[in-house]
């Protein structure tokens, strides 16, 4: 069994925290059409809309983050601030807001976009921490080093 070098630990964290953010981020805006959704009377149809709708999200927000989310977990450790986790919700939002402002100008939901990357950066920050963790663990309980 191949041993991954601390380097490869850290990156495979990231990038499943990163996927978690995207993942939070898209159920965040879900919810949201669901609840509105439902004051206005659900459909079948409009719920497999909305689904659509949930992975057309997440595949935009997949590509819109990347190379910031991957910018900022790598000066997060280069600065050593992997606990910091409103550093990580405060840059979710920030993004989310930018996002939305950025593609749609006029928009009035710059809040709910916001609120949608603060929870993905709280959710990158978890499962990162999270993996990064049980890998370290693993790599300990097997007698090696990561």
């Amino acid at each position: 069994m191949a041993v991954m070098t601390d380097r490869e630990t850290e990156i495979s964290a990231d990038v499943k925290g990163w996927f978690a953010g995207c993942a939070a981020a898209t159920a965040v805006l879900f919810l949201y059409g669901l609840v509105a959704a439902l004051a206005k009377g659900l459909t079948f149809p409009l719920l497999f809309a909305g689904l659509f709708v949930a992975a057309v999200h997440f595949a935009f927000i997949a590509m819109f983050t990347a190379v910031p989310a991957g910018l900022l977990m790598w000066g997060v450790r280069k600065a050593r601030l992997e606990l910091v986790a409103p550093l990580f919700v405060a840059c979710g939002a920030a993004l989310g807001w930018s996002g939305n402002y950025l593609f749609s100008p006029f928009d009035r939901d710059r809040m709910l976009y916001a609120a949608a990357g603060a929870a993905a950066g709280l959710a990158a920050w978890y499962c990162s921490r999270r993996s990064l963790a049980k890998t370290t663990e693993r790599a300990a309980s097997e007698g090696g080093t990561t």
